[in-house]
């Protein structure tokens, strides 16, 4: 057990299919400054070489943390690989990274001063983000709505504006709470973080610090489709239709969790969002839908923009791809 003054933290780098990249978040973590500090570098059966990377930048590490190296025997996908780390992570708050990003030498310190000057202290701490591209170049800041809402369980279950990320996994530490209190996340889960959040909201709360402390690769992921430049319409779609699939599961989760919080006004929000989940994943198999039902579904639920305009273009290919068409002729015609 750690003093008061330091208490464990444990720094989880998510890896899987990352080569390129994860030499450079292995360094980062061993570059925090926080005295007591547990490395936590896991690989989710990785298929290249990135797990032969880990395992070489932990032998040779000298340093005064404490690591440790997980290599999962099959790949579990994110759900079940965010489960099995937490039960093997030992620190009061868990810093999760991702294999292709980089922690800045800060993050964990400022992380856990903003912990310990909580009366009640978070179950959730999110950071700032810069954006870097897959050289490592700056192109900008990460703009997420977390910084600008008050993050109440109905808040977060209830956001709905697909032009702008709630909040961003990357920059995201939480107590365990977030599973000794609801138990382990679906193992179908695509997405960890906006699950493991509104737990947070449930529990402790959500703190978010205006500081960057994290630098994240845009457009590089290996766990999400990736938005290609010039992409075609085909692979547009499936985009698409994996992020029906997914926030279906995020849905679902939610629903759960507020569920055992016993929260009414939680239940509900998280019934509107399941409802129209679970209408757009019905589209998404059917590539049809009933416009009495879109209608109805849209007036009990009000989530519009993340689900059921997705599902309207599924079922509707024709005019899917017209739209898709005179949108890349607009993004061509604009200067550079």
């Amino acid at each position: 057990m750690s003093d008061t003054s330091t208490p464990l933290v444990t720094l989880v780098v998510l890896i899987y299919n990352q080569a390129q990249y994860v030499r450079e978040a292995i360094s980062a973590a061993f570059a925090q400054i926080y005295p007591n500090l547990e490395i936590l570098i896991s690989d989710d059966a990785s298929t290249d070489g990135s797990s032969s990377i880990a395992a070489q930048a932990v032998a040779s590490y000298t340093g005064s943390h404490a690591v440790r190296l997980n290599i999962n025997s099959q790949n579990l996908g994110i759900g079940e690989h965010v489960n099995k780390v937490f039960e093997l992570a030992q620190g009061e708050m868990i810093v999760l990274a991702a294999g292709d990003d980089i922690s800045l030498p800060q993050r964990a310190s400022r992380i856990m001063e903003r912990w310990m000057a909580s009366h009640e202290r978070p179950d959730a701490i999110y950071c700032g983000a810069r954006a870097i591209d897959d050289c490592g170049e700056p192109c900008g800041l990460v703009d997420t709505a977390l910084h600008d809402i008050q993050p109440t369980p109905e808040s977060l279950i209830g956001y709905d504006d697909s032009r702008r990320l709630l909040l961003l996994g990357a920059c995201a530490a939480y107590s365990p709470a977030v599973m000794r209190s609801f138990g382990q996340l679906h193992p179908k889960l695509a997405v960890e973080d906006i699950p493991l959040t509104v737990r947070a909201s449930l529990l402790g709360g959500v703190a978010v610090l205006d500081e960057i402390l994290v630098n994240y690769r845009t457009n590089v992921s290996v766990w999400l489709p990736r938005k290609m430049q010039g992409e075609n319409f085909s692979r547009h779609v499936a985009r698409m239709s994996h992020r029906i699939r997914a926030n279906y599961w995020v849905s679902r989760q939610m629903l759960a969790d507020a569920r055992l919080s016993r929260s009414p006004a939680s239940i509900e929000a998280a019934k509107r969002r399941h409802t129209a989940a679970s209408f757009a994943l019905g589209v998404c198999k059917r590539r049809r839908l009933s416009l009495f039902g879109y209608l109805a579904v849209g007036h009990r639920s009000g989530h519009w923009r993340s689900a059921l305009v997705p599902a309207f273009l599924l079922a509707f290919p024709r005019t899917h791809r017209f739209l898709f068409s005179v949108n890349r002729r607009i993004k061509k015609s604009r200067p550079t």
